[in-house]
């Protein structure tokens, strides 16, 4: 996880670094279970998988899927929307990688987003929100 979380550099090793660390992630969002979701949750993986997301490349930014495995789970969900900092962090993230598109275009890429905002857009506070919301 420190791999992930404190190294910057966009050197060709530590980005084979990254994605090594990645695949070993990638083994445990796949087991699905209630305890490997506790345990990613606990350890902080979306804000690492965020912090990977923005300074890797093209395939270590495919933590994009890991981060819509995890999203799965409600408990996961609700996670993000913990504080206004958390869920701040991720949109802010998503959008700045759309943005980023423009420039080095990804369908792979860009249906991991849509699909990261469309879980989003599943949370109960936020659909109850905007089903409350009178338009006149």
């Amino acid at each position: 996880m420190t791999v992930l979380s404190q190294n910057r550099s966009k050197l060709t090793q530590f980005e084979y670094l990254r994605l090594t660390s990645l695949v070993v992630i990638d083994a445990l969002v796949k087991v699905k279970t209630k305890e490997v979701i506790d345990f990613l949750l606990s350890s902080e993986i979306i804000p690492l998988c965020l912090h990977n997301m923005e300074i890797g490349e093209e395939l270590s930014k495919i933590t994009s899927f890991m981060i819509q495995k995890i999203l799965l789970d409600n408990d996961s969900l609700a996670y993000v929307y913990d504080t206004r900092e958390q869920f701040s962090s991720v949109t802010r993230l998503l959008d700045m990688m759309l943005t980023s598109l423009e420039n080095q275009p990804s369908p792979r890429l860009l249906k991991l987003i849509f699909s990261i905002y469309l879980r989003l857009s599943q949370h109960r506070r936020l659909v109850e929100k905007f089903h409350n919301l009178k338009c006149y």
